[in-house]
């Protein structure tokens, strides 16, 4: 947020306590203002998939309170399946979709606004929940503090302002909840790889790709699949990595080898080519597509006619 915007942010904060009105009797409800983008991204980094029930759940234990409103902000295209989510939780979406860099301040001014204007509606909120971990936030919770209202901050560690964590009443990190319910981050995906790639390649300097995913699920305790990663097509996975590991078939099967170590070659006579059944030349046609396919949903004949050369060594 630019040197303007804050001083705007500030005017604007300034105006709205001056038409405070005084609280009510005290109460236990609760108000949440989560920032999507910060918190969905923040999470993913760490190898997190963000659930807004660990955050409800975490609430409800550290306040035996009642959430009464919760509003989260957020560009819905880059976060497809969070509205879902947030909808089935009870949380009204407001929209901010990004057309610029400065489009992420606007919707984190909309977030200040709507909470400063609670204040002055009517409701008394105790608490004032903020999934956050953005400094610009540090306004809003000056002005909660001075009335009286506790705040709570949600985020990830690696994101959060230390000026945030400190000027809120409490704050709790993501990671922190998420393992209080089973969710753990296995820090790097790519150390998680290394690891499961060196424990499980022998003499033979290879081993199959199934098992490296089998051997990372164990070492995450299940976190890996979850994950953004562990949902993608792992050969696509992998490939990302060639600097880690190189990729080679043998007949249909993928292997898994790390990167430099020189593959031997069979000594042995080139196996002649034999004529597939029609089921067998199915299921390697359907396991190409699934590999090759691309964003677009398609991909060149050509590609998939070298792939099956290649899984059936020519046959």
């Amino acid at each position: 947020m630019t040197e303007m915007e804050s001083a705007d942010l500030k005017s604007a904060l300034e105006e709205l306590e001056e038409k405070l009105i005084l609280d009510g009797p005290m109460n236990n409800d609760i108000a949440i203002f989560l920032d999507l983008d910060n918190i969905v991204i923040g999470a993913t980094e760490v190898n997190l998939t963000f659930d807004v029930n660990t955050v409800l759940n975490a609430i409800r234990e550290m306040t035996n309170g009642r959430v009464v409103l919760r509003r989260a902000y957020g560009d819905w295209r880059q976060n497809k399946k969070m509205p879902k989510q947030l909808a089935s939780a009870g949380f009204e979406l407001q929209s901010a979709v990004r057309l610029s860099s400065s489009s992420k301040n606007l919707a984190d001014m909309q977030m200040v606004v709507d909470a400063m204007e609670t204040l002055i509606d009517g409701h008394n909120f105790s608490t004032y929940v903020l999934v956050t971990g953005d400094r610009d936030f540090l306004p809003l919770v000056q002005t909660l503090r001075k009335r009286g209202k506790q705040v709570v901050g949600i985020g990830l560690k690696h994101t959060t302002s230390q000026s945030l964590i400190d000027l809120c009443d409490h704050y709790l990190f993501y990671e922190d909840i998420a393992h209080q319910i089973g969710q753990q981050p296995f820090g790097d995906v790519s150390d998680l790889l290394q690891q499961a790639v060196d424990e499980l390649t022998g003499e033979s300097g290879r081993v199959q790709a199934s098992l490296v995913k089998e051997r990372m699920q164990s070492l995450s305790q299940g976190a890996f699949g979850k994950s953004p990663q562990g949902k993608k097509n792992f050969s696509k996975f992998l490939s990302q990595f060639p600097d880690i590991i190189q990729l080679f078939h043998e007949g249909t099967t993928l292997y898994v080898a790390p990167a430099g170590v020189r593959i031997k070659k069979s000594e042995s006579a080139p196996t002649p080519a034999v004529e597939l059944d029609t089921a067998t030349i199915e299921t390697l046609l359907k396991e190409a597509v699934q590999e090759l396919v691309g964003p677009q949903g398609r991909v060149r004949a050509s590609l998939v006619k070298e792939h099956l050369r290649q899984a059936t060594n020519g046959a």
